[in-house]
């Protein structure tokens, strides 16, 4: 009789782990980027927006694109003469995951595009060392800092030490209760 309730609450909570973690990769597939919501024949598009930074009466704007790690990612029309570190500041900051030692700027040049890569976390910590200007149509991408193990790499990790775990208790408790 003890085995018999044993063996339905291993089956219980093996079943209510496996609808928990199936319900949490769900969310985590759904969820991964809300930038990129618009979807057509498995083509996404990212949503951006156009702004307008500060006011500056009778200046000249130039268009410039940031997207990435960025808090607000689009157009923004800014000034000539602005840098990359304000340019990120009207775009809100980076997000917490920014990968600030590999950021990319694409600029014309002529009729072709020139890819630079920028270190901006020592151009933030060493202020004496020159900031980057930018010019009109620069295109700057701040990626992802990625993590060592995927959330659906932890989640395959945590649905298996549970099964591991309900199944060497299983066997733990039938050993001793047979004896």
């Amino acid at each position: 009789m003890i085995i018999q309730f044993f063996k339905k609450l291993v089956t219980l909570t093996l079943v209510s782990s496996l609808l928990i973690n199936s319900s949490l990769l769900a969310q985590t597939q759904k969820n991964k980027n809300p930038l990129l919501n618009l979807e057509s024949n498995d083509i996404r598009i990212e949503r951006g927006f156009e702004f307008i930074a500060g006011e500056y009466p009778n200046a000249v704007l130039m268009p410039v694109k940031i997207f990435g790690s960025i808090q607000r990612a689009g157009v923004y029309h800014v000034p000539l003469e602005t840098d990359i570190i304000s340019l990120i500041t009207y775009a809100g900051g980076t997000t917490e995951k920014a990968n600030l030692s590999n950021v990319s700027l694409n600029r014309k040049k002529g009729s072709k595009k020139e890819g630079i890569t920028l270190d901006l976390k020592e151009i933030i910590e060493k202020p004496v060392k020159e900031n980057i200007f930018l010019s009109a149509e620069d295109e700057i991408y701040i990626p992802t800092n990625e993590p060592i193990i995927s959330q659906n790499s932890q989640i395959l990790i945590t649905m298996t030490a549970t099964i591991l775990g309900i199944a060497l208790t299983t066997f733990i408790l039938s050993d001793q209760l047979s004896r």
